[in-house]
C-alpha cells in the first residue's frame, strides 16, 4: 500500500528533475512565477480545473492521469508555501497587511460593539447605500449580466475593497464596488 508520505517523497524527486529540465541553469524558479502570489495561485487553479474535469468526467485523459494532476498540484502548493515562508511580511516584524486592515477598519455599531458589517471604510466615496453581506446586487456595464447576493467583503493586499457575489447556481464572481448596484 502506498502512503501519502511516499507520494510526497516521489513528488519532491519529480520536482527536482522537472526543475533541472525547465530551468537548465538559466532560469530561476522566480522567473516562472513573475507575479508572485498570483502566479502560484494561477498554477494551482489550473491544476484544480484539470482535476475537476477528470473527476466530473468532462475530459478524456490521454497523457496526464488524475494522480499525476494531484501530484503536480501538491508540488505547486508546496512551492507556494515555500515562497510564502521565505517572503513572509512578518519576518521583518511588520504587521500582516490583512490583519492591519481588519484592525484599522473596525467601526462601532450603535451598541458600541466592533462590527465589520456595520461599515467598510474605503478611500473612494461610498455609494449612497453601503454594500453589506447579504445584499442583492447586479453587475453594471460590460458584456454579460450577473445577479446575486454579496457573500463576502474583503480587502486586497493593496487595500482595495472587493465583494464576492454568488448567484442562485452557486457561481462566485469578485467585483469592485463600482461594478455593482443594489437590486430593487
Amino acid at each position: 500500500m502506498i502512503t501519502a508520505e511516499q507520494l510526497l517523497i516521489q513528488a519532491a524527486a519529480l520536482k527536482k528533475k522537472k526543475s533541472e529540465d525547465y530551468q537548465g541553469g538559466t532560469w530561476s524558479e522566480a522567473d516562472y512565477f513573475p507575479y508572485k502570489e498570483k502566479s502560484y495561485s494561477h498554477m494551482i487553479h489550473t491544476k484544480y480545473l484539470r482535476m475537476r474535469n477528470i473527476v466530473d468526467g468532462n475530459q478524456k485523459t490521454n497523457f496526464e492521469a488524475l494522480d499525476d494532476t494531484l501530484m503536480d498540484m501538491a508540488v505547486y502548493a508546496m512551492m507556494f508555501a515555500a515562497y510564502l515562508k521565505n517572503n513572509k511580511v512578518n519576518n521583518n516584524n511588520e504587521e500582516d497587511p490583512f490583519a492591519a486592515y481588519l484592525k484599522n477598519n473596525k467601526v462601532n455599531n450603535n451598541n458600541g460593539e466592533n462590527n465589520m458589517r456595520t461599515e467598510i471604510k474605503t478611500e473612494a466615496p461610498m455609494p449612497m447605500k453601503p454594500f453589506e453581506v447579504g445584499d442583492g446586487v447586479a453587475k453594471v456595464g460590460g458584456d454579460y449580466k450577473f445577479d446575486g447576493r454579496i457573500v463576502s467583503i474583503f480587502p486586497k493586499l493593496s487595500g482595495a475593497i472587493r465583494l464576492a457575489v454568488e448567484d442562485d447556481r452557486g457561481v462566485l464572481h469578485i467585483y469592485s464596488e463600482k461594478n455593482l448596484k443594489h437590486k430593487d
